[in-house]
């Protein structure tokens, strides 16, 4: 049972005021960073490659990272395979300096790590237009949804009151 649900909401209006700012500015950056092209976006916007590799025992994450870095890949995204010696590397397409990337990981590796055997899994390449085309679907979906919500205040609500929540949203 909830006890005690006489909550002063008129009173705690301005931290909501606070938060609802907070969020609406940084969503508002991120637009303009994703507009500019300056977001830290993953390979499936911006293209790239993503790179499984099977070693034949227990490798580190910092490891991986300290060889790619040492031979000029320091952005790539190391991401260890639970319960498995895998690793998967994502490559953005500005790292990429040659086109076989599943090559260039190959002779880093096969440099850096002397005593142990792997094999490259799988490679996959994602070029820019399918990042072009999700980034597309995904404001798509930000847009529906908003006209959505707004329809629904729309008829959910009284006019005055539907018209200060449509601005509000």
């Amino acid at each position: 049972k909830i006890k005690n649900t006489k909550i002063d909401f008129i009173g705690k209006r301005f931290i909501a005021y606070t938060i609802s700012t907070v969020l609406i500015v940084s969503g508002l950056v991120g637009l303009v960073r994703i507009y500019q092209k300056k977001a830290n976006m993953s390979i499936d916007f911006v293209g790239g490659a993503l790179v499984s590799v099977k070693f034949d025992k227990e490798i580190k994450a910092d490891e991986v990272r300290a060889v790619l870095a040492q031979n000029g890949m320091a952005d790539t995204e190391v991401q260890l395979v639970y319960g498995e010696p895998k690793v998967m590397l994502k490559v953005r397409k500005s790292d990429a300096v040659t086109t076989d990337v599943a090559g260039r990981v190959s002779e880093i590796f096969t440099q850096g790590f002397k005593d142990r055997k792997f094999v490259i899994d799988h490679s996959n390449e994602v070029g820019p237009a399918v990042g072009a085309s999700l980034r597309k679907q995904a404001l798509n979906a930000v847009f529906w949804a908003m006209v959505m919500i707004t329809i629904y205040i729309w008829f959910r609500f009284d006019f005055r009151f539907g018209v200060a929540a449509a601005i509000a949203t």
